[in-house]
C-alpha cells in the first residue's frame, strides 16, 4: 500500500468516520431533558480516587416531577484535587438550597446537571472510540482472511506406496 493511501485513510476517512459517528450518536440520544428544581438535603465530601488525592462534593437531593416526589443520593456538585477548595465550595451549597437539575423524559429517576443529560459527552466518547472499533474489525477481517487463505490454495499431495516386484 502506498503512502498516499495511508494519508487518505488517516487524514480524510478517519475524521469523516468520527464526525459521522458523533452526529449519529447525537441524533440517537436526542431527547430534551426536563428542567426540574431540586432541594439539597445534605452534602458530603468524599475522596473520589484512591491513591491520587481528589475530592468530590456530593449532595443528597429531593425533587418533584409530574406530581411525584423523588430523591437522589450522591449527586456530584464539585470536584477538585485540593480538599480545602472542596470544603470552601461546600459552604456555597447549604442545606435547603435550590438548584436546577435535568431529568430524563422517560425516566425521571435519571438526572443530570447538564441540560442535555450529558449526551454530548457520550457522543464524543463514541466518536473517539469509532476508529478503535474500525481497527478491531479490520484486524479481525485480516486474521480471518489469512486463516482461510491456505484452505483455498490447498493442494493435496498423494503418496502411492511402492509396489514390490517379485
Amino acid at each position: 500500500m502506498s503512502y498516499k493511501r495511508y494519508i487518505l485513510i488517516t487524514f480524510i476517512f478517519i475524521p469523516l468516520l468520527m464526525m459521522t459517528v458523533f452526529i449519529i450518536a447525537l441524533q440517537l440520544l436526542e431527547k430534551d431533558w426536563i428542567k426540574t428544581d431540586a432541594t439539597i438535603n445534605s452534602t458530603t465530601i468524599k475522596s473520589s480516587r484512591p491513591g491520587t488525592p481528589a475530592w468530590s462534593l456530593m449532595a443528597d437531593i429531593t425533587y418533584q416531577r409530574d406530581g411525584q416526589s423523588f430523591s437522589h443520593q450522591g449527586l456530584k456538585l464539585y470536584h477538585h484535587q485540593d480538599r480545602q477548595k472542596t470544603v470552601a465550595e461546600a459552604k456555597t451549597w447549604p442545606i435547603g438550597k435550590r438548584l436546577v437539575i435535568y431529568t430524563h423524559p422517560d425516566n425521571p429517576e435519571s438526572i443530570s446537571l447538564a441540560s442535555d443529560g450529558d449526551r454530548q459527552t457520550l457522543a464524543v466518547v463514541a466518536a473517539i472510540l469509532s476508529p478503535m472499533a474500525l481497527i478491531i474489525i479490520g484486524l479481525g477481517l485480516f486474521i480471518l482472511r489469512r486463516w482461510r487463505k491456505p484452505e483455498q490454495n490447498n493442494t493435496r499431495l498423494t503418496f502411492k506406496p511402492e509396489q514390490k516386484s517379485e
